[in-house]
């Protein structure tokens, strides 16, 4: 009787133990499924706003734009409520609504795609994050590749959604030589022509102006004109000034400081000897369209 009371005692602890086991896993097994959801939920989310992208792109009507934005606004607040861009959506939203009956101008296109890159890099990183937690939890081998391959096309969309921006709000383009002020070259990619000589000197001014009034050795990087940006880069001899039609990325930018160091690589002799003859530096259109345009 005693044998099979202890028998009897060890069979409920191991019967205990065994319903704990299958508790547990059932909670991480829940829990893995919801990371799962929560990465697919950020991929599919990411294909909505590559379409509101090329609504932009070739400026449809606002109510479009609308539809589209309060389904982003309410799928951010359900599938990613920490994350700013629920905040920013709830924002653009809100703007666009009150302008309803009226055409949208090309800047306001320009400046919700400029979000629009944000968002996805927001996109990337909480799918990369909860990626990681999901590799460490599931054993899912087809999943965990479909994981990788779809972070993957969601990079590629960003860069091709990036590279569209950046052409397409490229103006125009201006090297000012350091000590003289003068343009040394000029680039317009509008049909609209801006005056260089307006603008590089109207750049001198302000670069002078931030001189005097600050002690410190930090300069001026962008600045907004009426309704373009202008960023610069400072080059060892030479000012690069990019005229845009919206906020700069990370491609315009680059190509700038990009340009301005092959610039003055490739025209060392002449940067050093200039005596005010701009006319040896225009091959420099090859680099422009090598940099910029292709």
């Amino acid at each position: 009787m005693e044998d099979l009371k202890q028998s009897t005692g060890f069979i409920a602890y191991i019967k205990n133990l065994i319903n704990m086991s299958l508790s547990y896993t059932m909670k991480i097994s829940t829990s893995v499924e919801k990371v799962r959801a929560m990465i697919f939920n950020g991929f599919e989310f990411s294909s909505r706003l590559s379409e509101l992208f090329g609504l932009c792109n070739s400026q449809e009507a606002l109510d479009d734009i609308l539809i589209l934005l309060k389904e982003l606004q309410i799928k951010a607040q359900s599938h990613f409520p920490d994350l700013k861009l629920t905040e920013t959506l709830n924002q653009w939203f809100a703007r666009l609504e009150k302008q309803q009956g009226k055409e949208l101008n090309l800047r306001t296109y320009l400046n919700l795609q400029f979000d629009l890159q944000t968002w996805t890099e927001s996109i990337i990183i909480f799918a990369e994050t909860n990626a990681k937690i999901y590799y460490e939890a599931a054993i899912d081998q087809a999943t965990r590749d479909e994981i990788a391959r779809e972070t993957v096309r969601l990079k590629e969309s960003l860069y091709q959604i990036a590279l569209q921006y950046s052409k397409r709000i490229l103006y125009t383009f201006m090297l000012i030589h350091k000590n003289t002020g003068l343009s040394l070259f000029n680039f317009n990619f509008a049909e609209q022509l801006l005056d260089s000589d307006l603008i590089s000197g109207f750049l001198q001014a302000i670069t002078s102006f931030g001189a005097e009034i600050s002690r410190e050795e930090t300069k001026m990087k962008r600045l907004s004109y009426e309704t373009f940006e202008i960023e610069l880069t400072d080059g060892n001899s030479t000012v690069g000034a990019l005229v845009t039609s919206g906020l700069p990325n990370y491609l315009t930018s680059t190509a700038l400081a990009q340009f301005v160091q092959r610039f003055e690589t490739r025209f060392k002799h002449e940067l050093d000897s200039f005596g005010g003859n701009v006319s040896q530096f225009a091959l420099a259109g090859e680099l422009i369209r090598e940099i910029f345009l292709a």
